[in-house]
């Protein structure tokens, strides 16, 4: 028995001390000794080997994501030889090497060079971008050099805007962060059908493809920068009536006074964007982009874009927000599409939301000094009477009864206001005007829009 013992120890002892069902050899790790057998050093060795991918695979992701934020400011792009030494960040093409330079005003072209692209070169009216472009240009002319067409990258954002712990301190009343999510509609139909036989060429729809790409990529960011931006350069494209037409759709702006928007493009590019920020100036963006690319592409009817737009708090996921602007996006092009889905309403026609707020622009004051908005003639019980007396109507007449009890009320609300410019304001009676029919006015389905605005402007938190 007791030699059984000893042979059964002296096994034991043998066995690999990681998996211990097979004898393993022993073996230093770190100073100390340990048996290990040879299936476990496979299994450590193919972990050390992953390991060693798994941090290159995130030491390369740091470096793209590095050189593609590089890629959102103006750059030289420069294409060289692939046998030529580079130290420096660059992507590996098949034929070619491209690297990214910054734009001094003395920048010169080197012998290894083989190609130039401009990277973000939005406005060449600029007399500082054209003094800097005039000595590049100039050095093109006595070297054999490929100049490819200028990259633009879609990349307005704010300091507010990038910080996410801040970005709702931009917030006029309701503090709360909106994700934008639009495209243009039925762009497939438009490619097949929208484009007449004789002119349908391969030419003609890579030039249609790469000015639709432009606008989200170029015009995109004179939103972001209402004054150089907006006023400058729309502006000058947009003479007389359409400029005036323009000012006039959104004169609520001009309460704000603000030369920039805190917002941050996420993504803009091809046929659709994502853009985050205050809940109030992505409303804003949003209203400008439709306008802007209406007038973009000449008010042709079968080119527009539908959009979803989502409120929530900062510390939300921002993945999660896009997803559920995803959602609101899908139901706003469900039906007639060109619409919008913000609230918690159905999706409305661009020009409904338009003139729902003009209507209501006088409603509110805005206060500089203290960053807030306040009501004017509404008070917010009576605006929030009016929202609800509006959806008891609305849930009465989706099971087919036609009670109009609310309306009258709010006719009664109105005759016993004390408020002169509210009993007599014609805004409101035309949303609540009753037509010979019996029926309420097509306005009246609108109300809640100007109204859940207002009432989130107003807001203290």
């Amino acid at each position: 028995n007791l030699d059984l013992w000893k042979e059964k120890t002296s096994y034991e002892d043998n066995l690999c001390q990681f998996c211990k069902l097979r004898p393993g050899e022993k073996k230093d790790f770190k100073g100390e000794k340990l048996r290990e057998c040879k299936e476990c050093e496979n299994f450590r060795e193919m972990a050390k080997k992953f390991r060693a991918e798994r941090e290159e695979e995130l030491e390369k992701k740091e470096f793209w994501i590095e050189f593609i934020e590089k890629m959102r400011y103006q750059k030289i792009g420069v294409w060289k030889e692939k046998r030529t030494s580079e130290d420096l960040p660059h992507f590996e093409f098949p034929f070619s090497r491209f690297c990214l330079r910054d734009f001094t005003e003395n920048f010169e072209i080197k012998e290894d060079f083989k190609a130039i692209t401009l990277i973000n070169f939005y406005n060449f009216e600029d007399k500082e971008i054209k003094k800097k472009l005039k000595f590049l240009f100039n050095q093109l002319k006595d070297k054999k050099l490929n100049f490819l067409n200028s990259y633009f990258v879609s990349w307005y954002s704010t300091e507010d805007a990038e910080d996410l712990d801040k970005i709702d301190e931009e917030c006029v009343g309701l503090k709360k962060v909106a994700i934008l999510k639009a495209d243009v509609d039925d762009l497939g139909e438009f490619f097949r059908d929208g484009i007449d036989v004789k002119y349908r060429t391969f030419s003609s729809l890579a030039t249609f493809s790469r000015f639709l790409d432009w606008f989200f990529k170029v015009y995109i960011n004179w939103l972001g920068d209402i004054e150089k931006g907006l006023e400058k350069n729309i502006c000058e494209l947009q003479k007389s009536a359409k400029l005036k037409e323009f000012r006039e759709s959104l004169k609520w702006r001009e309460k704000l006074k603000k030369p920039k928007r805190d917002i941050q493009i996420l993504y803009s590019g091809g046929d659709d964007l994502v853009i985050i920020g205050p809940w109030n100036e992505i409303l804003d963006f949003a209203l400008d982009l439709e306008w802007l690319f209406k007038e973009y592409v000449g008010r042709n009817p079968d080119l527009h874009f539908s959009a979803g737009m989502v409120m929530v708090d900062k510390k939300f996921p921002i993945y999660k927000a896009i997803e559920l602007a995803e959602e609101k996006l899908k139901k706003a092009k469900e039906e007639e599409k060109n619409k919008v889905n913000v609230f918690e309403r159905n999706p409305v026609l661009w020009e409904k939301l338009r003139e729902s707020f003009q209507n209501f622009s006088d409603f509110w004051e805005f206060n500089k000094e203290i960053g807030k908005a306040k009501l004017k003639y509404l008070s917010k019980s009576f605006l929030y009477k009016l929202l609800k007396l509006k959806s008891i109507y609305f849930e009465k007449e989706k099971k087919g009864i036609i009670d109009l009890k609310p309306i009258i009320y709010i006719h009664y609300l109105l005759a016993r206001s004390k408020e002169k410019n509210l009993k007599d304001n014609e805004v409101i009676k035309k949303y609540i005007a009753l037509q010979r029919s019996g029926k309420p006015a097509k306005e009246f389905q609108y109300l809640d829009i100007p109204l859940i605005w207002l009432s989130y402007l107003s807001r203290e938190k």
